[in-house]
């Protein structure tokens, strides 16, 4: 299942002298302040992360995973119809 990184949102906690202080990173902040290659490298690794993810979840209605699945098979028996008849 190929898909894409299209929001990305990371809170990061800083302890100072008056407490801790909460920040948030979004991926638009992200693509203004990293150098392109790091955020490439980090969007890469969380893709992998989240292809592995999807891999081990059961597909439910809830997650969409069963209309992904059930796509999935549907274009895959199709190919192999069309294949066995050339």
């Amino acid at each position: 299942m190929q898909g894409k990184i299209t929001r990305i949102a990371v809170t990061y906690t800083v302890d100072t002298t008056d407490g801790p202080r909460h920040t948030f990173h979004g991926l638009a902040h992200m693509r203004r302040h990293i150098p392109p290659e790091r955020l490439s490298e980090l969007l890469d690794d969380l893709t992998v992360i989240c292809e592995d993810l999807l891999a081990a979840r059961e597909p439910n209605a809830a997650n969409g995973l069963a209309a992904v699945r059930e796509s999935r098979i549907q274009m895959t028996s199709e190919g192999q119809g069309r294949e066995a008849s050339d």
